[in-house]
């Protein structure tokens, strides 16, 4: 079956989004097969590359995705490696895709920023980078329980419980939800916190923002 590079292109945002929405859908149920193999990981990883192929020059996708890639690979290395380094290969694993989402995001930012016209990808691509966002902030609350802990209360000692745990107290913040379940205790949990908390609706502002206006630029134009 030949594969449709131009129509994958055209629709990269669509794929990302999708791509998100089933992760976010499947982890709870699937994550104890996601423990032998890193297949969430490896889904993103084949999501984001139209988007960030598209919006880059060669030079820096290669810098980006052999990030991206790294992170990957060390994942499994992490997984069926030597335990005795284990919770130092966790911290350069989770650093590794930290560094990544935090490049996939602006570099998305910078591609949907630029754009002059509202298209279905442009809504899909602001939707995919807000969940980014909360993906990126999960991975920083699991740098922090990595070095503190106690950093958040009420998170299981369990790694596959405490990572999705992370993600949602990461999306529970990140629209300002906050059950209160799970609460930051350390002095930089609460800073991180305080930034998510503001950067979820500060960047739907703008998106809506910039969604509104290009709509009646094009109408005056149209």
């Amino acid at each position: 079956m030949k594969i449709n590079l131009e129509h994958i292109f055209q629709n990269k945002f669509n794929y990302l989004l999708t791509t998100q929405i089933t992760i976010l859908i499947a982890y709870p149920i699937l994550h104890k097969f996601d423990n032998l193999f890193p297949i969430f990981s490896l889904m993103f990883l084949l999501a984001v590359t139209p988007a960030l192929w598209v919006g880059l020059s060669r030079g820096w996708f290669s810098v980006v995705m052999s990030i991206g890639v790294l992170a990957f690979l060390f994942n499994m290395m992490v997984r069926y490696g030597n335990m005795e380094f284990r919770d130092i290969g966790i911290l350069i694993l989770l650093l590794l895709y930290g560094l990544f989402y935090f490049l996939a995001i602006a570099i998305l930012m910078a591609k949907i920023s630029s754009n002059t016209t509202v298209s279905s990808d442009t809504i899909k691509g602001g939707i995919s980078i807000y969940i980014l966002l909360g993906f990126f902030w999960a991975i920083l609350y699991m740098v922090l329980l990595t070095l503190d802990p106690d950093a958040l209360t009420n998170i299981s000692s369990n790694e596959e419980t405490a990572g999705f745990e992370c993600y949602y107290y990461s999306f529970t913040t990140l629209t300002t939800l906050g059950y209160g379940d799970i609460v930051p205790v350390a002095k930089y949990a609460r800073i991180l916190a305080i930034f998510e908390a503001v950067a979820g609706p500060v960047y739907l502002a703008i998106f809506v923002a910039q969604i509104i206006g290009l709509s009646i630029a094009q109408k005056i134009k149209g």
